[in-house]
């Protein structure tokens, strides 16, 4: 197209602007939109299961059938998961309390099939587990064999199982032996994830991976282009805290007012010090996306007075090119960023960035003054020695002033961004901003 005149030009250019300014105004609001509509979806499902556990297992309600404290009772799938999601997730419940709940739900479930294959080796390991007496043990065990001799398992189920077996003295190590020869590279990605020593990222691999920058632009749907990216260090050791860094949407580092690189420890250890590939295990090291927050603050006295920063694996992908699209050269062969790959695969989910209303009794804890979580990421919060922390408060301030925001409540949904959870070393302390400034200095 030719245009005859230099006003025509300066009026099409103008036009152009517009019209891109206008696209880019759309491409935001619909982005804003996504991003409350899914963090409205994450919050209904933790609604449903609460609701379900609360009715379920409180002890109050011992003495009631199923039929009485879930009058919704359904065969449909998700129904189905989620009632085994509230049983797996029973850690404190006392162990008689757990079997009477678990014969409850194979009183209405005899037959397992009728549950996702995932969801029926959580069950077979709770009953086993739970000691049924030996006519169950005898029927649950077959089912595990015959679960285990199928081929081309889903990867999650081989992780959940290799996860879980070796705690059970009743089931034949031959079994386990096979099922792991049969699947070879599942059991290599597994044990790359979960056995020590792994590789330990080097200074200069960590600042490659600070400075990289991939087109995100079409990237998971271009959701996080022009985004923030926080950065999450940790030890190997996870009773100490980590630390956490910040990029916002045009690659440079968060600062405080006073000009220093802003950085803020948090906890990601799991108060059962359960590893990443156990339910309520430590935080998963790897990638994630951030999206949004819940969208009012629930259970204060547990998650704190302000709203959570939602956390989501980053899908499933042949080759997990999905992930390693996220990674510099020099990253993809380490195996830190494995083990959210198989944490997701075995089922795990709701993982947060939250605060805290509960406190720590012990000066002497290695992680004082914070509490930890079921596997989400934790900032301080409450008085302690005359400081008031709000950890939780300043970071969501930060991740809006990156994102370019203003740090107002109405702001909070429209956070959003990547975040890399990396395991540094085995040394017994906490990682400091020292620890941080000396990878950014790193030549």
């Amino acid at each position: 197209m030719t245009l005859k005149s230099p006003l025509k030009s300066a009026v099409f250019l103008m036009a152009l602007l517009s019209f891109g300014a206008l696209a880019q105004e759309n491409m935001s609001q619909t982005r804003s939109k996504s991003l409350i509509e899914q963090a409205q979806i994450e919050a209904n499902k933790e609604f449903q299961l609460t609701n379900l556990q609360s009715r379920w297992l409180n002890p109050v309600n011992r003495s009631l059938g199923l039929n009485e404290l879930i009058p919704e009772l359904s065969l449909d799938q998700e129904f189905l998961s989620m009632m085994v999601h509230v049983l797996w997730n029973a850690e404190d419940l006392h162990p008689s309390f757990l079997r009477e709940n678990l014969l409850k739900f194979y009183q209405f479930l005899p037959n397992l099939e009728s549950l996702k294959v995932q969801d029926q080796v959580k069950i077979i390991f709770l009953g086993l587990k739970s000691d049924l007496g030996f006519a169950f043990r005898a029927h649950l065990t077959q089912r595990l064999y015959n679960l285990m001799a199928q081929k081309n398992p889903d990867d999650g189920v081989f992780y959940l199982i290799v996860s879980e077996y070796s705690s059970q003295r009743f089931l034949s190590r031959k079994y386990l032996r096979k099922f792991i020869q049969q699947n070879p590279e599942l059991n290599e990605k597994f044990v790359q994830a979960t056995t020590p020593p792994r590789k330990i990222p080097s200074n200069t691999e960590l600042k490659e991976l600070f400075d990289f920058n991939p087109d995100l632009s079409t990237h998971l749907r271009g959701r996080y282009n022009n985004s923030i990216k926080l950065f999450v260090l940790c030890r190997t050791v996870r009773n100490y805290p980590c630390r956490m860094v910040m990029k916002d949407t045009k690659g440079e580092w968060a600062h405080n007012s006073d000009g220093s690189l802003w950085t803020n420890p948090v906890l990601a250890l799991s108060k059962y010090n359960y590893p990443f590939n156990k339910t309520s295990g430590h935080t998963p090291a790897g990638i994630y996306t951030m999206d949004s927050v819940i969208p009012f603050p629930t259970s204060p006295n547990y998650y704190g007075q302000f709203r959570r920063v939602v956390l989501n694996f980053i899908p499933k992908s042949k080759s997990e090119v999905l992930q390693t699209y996220l990674l510099p050269d020099s990253m993809k062969e380490l195996t830190w960023w494995r083990q959210a790959v198989v944490a997701r695969d075995m089922g795990r989910d709701l993982l947060r960035i939250h605060g805290t209303g509960l406190v720590n009794t012990n000066p002497q804890s290695t992680y004082y003054p914070f509490i930890p979580s079921l596997g989400c990421i934790k900032n301080r919060e409450g008085v302690y020695d005359g400081v008031e922390y709000k950890d939780q408060r300043h970071m969501l301030d930060q991740m809006m002033e990156s994102l370019g925001l203003n740090p107002i409540y109405e702001n909070e949904p429209s956070i959003h961004g990547l975040l890399y959870v990396v395991e540094l070393d085995d040394q017994a302390r906490a990682v400091e901003q020292k620890d941080i400034e000396s990878i950014l200095a790193t030549e």
